[in-house]
């Protein structure tokens, strides 16, 4: 065993979790690593929607941090969702934490720059950990180009398929009743819309699942659909093309899209519930 190891704390993924572990360890005097297998700025296929409760936790850290993030562009400030039943009929729920979408690729590189502003924490980007190796004193992480780091604490915030959750715990099958399966498109030029509002559309064809509609700022919305893993398997849906289908006919979307420029492609996305 080494006597003196590399970090006294290693964060593995520098999404949201990891740049708040960072940012809440600010001022412990602890020497901080925090890495991530991406460089940023990185896309991060998402609705965009930045829960309130979020800002909160991070105003409770310190508020300059969300006051930092309140200068972030592109954004929009959300107020309001409104909810489309399949029979057209809705409402409107509104929100009372002041809160904001912004696509990840600009939120999560703001995070991180908070993190390099605000802290002394150690950063390394493009640095992917291959393997992680545990004992009694110490972690051992391995990464992809050979590195070899010691840290006493190994904190795993690398998302749904953490390298470092499948080092603790076996890797699950894919409970298909408990995992959802969403694809989304960045849109310009969408009529009918409102900025500080979301927008969520049921359909009676996929009960278990609903599209959304959610500005992001700079006339650039976040259009999206996801459903139950298990409901796409057993009706065999192809995510990418019913998100197309779906915004061209749908009685609610199809005349607030015949002008509508897709920017980009339509990207999938996985997420464990539980």
């Amino acid at each position: 065993m080494p006597t003196e190891v590399d970090y006294d704390i290693a964060l593995v993924g520098a999404g949201p979790a990891g740049t708040a572990a960072a940012l809440a360890l600010r001022g412990s005097g602890l020497r901080v690593l925090l890495l991530d297998k991406a460089a940023f700025p990185r896309d991060k296929i998402c609705g965009d929607a930045v829960p309130g409760h979020a800002l909160k936790a991070l105003r409770q850290l310190d508020p300059a941090y969300v006051d930092a993030l309140w200068e972030l562009e592109p954004r929009d400030e959300v107020r309001r969702s409104r909810i489309v039943a399949p029979s057209g009929a809705s409402f409107y729920m509104h929100w009372n934490l002041r809160t904001f979408n912004s696509p990840r690729l600009d939120f999560d590189a703001a995070l991180l720059g908070l993190v390099r502003r605000f802290t002394d924490t150690e950063i390394r980007e493009n640095a992917s950990l291959k393997t992680l190796e545990i004992t009694p004193d110490y972690a051992h992480l391995h990464l992809a180009d050979g590195t070899a780091i010691t840290a006493r604490l190994v904190i795993g915030c690398d998302g749904a398929n953490s390298v470092v959750g499948r080092r603790l715990l076996p890797e699950p099958r894919l409970a298909r009743a408990h995992h959802s399966a969403g694809v989304r498109a960045y849109f310009e030029n969408v009529a009918g819309t409102e900025s500080g509002t979301t927008e969520f559309f049921f359909s009676q064809n996929y009960l278990a699942g609903y599209c959304w509609l959610f500005p992001v700022g700079a006339g650039r919305y976040n259009v999206g659909l996801g459903m139950l893993s298990e409901l796409v398997a057993q009706h065999k849906v192809d995510l990418k093309q019913l998100l197309l289908d779906t915004v061209a006919t749908h009685p609610e979307l199809a005349g607030r899209f015949r002008e509508a420029r897709q920017l980009g492609p339509v990207l999938g996305f996985g997420l464990p519930m539980g």
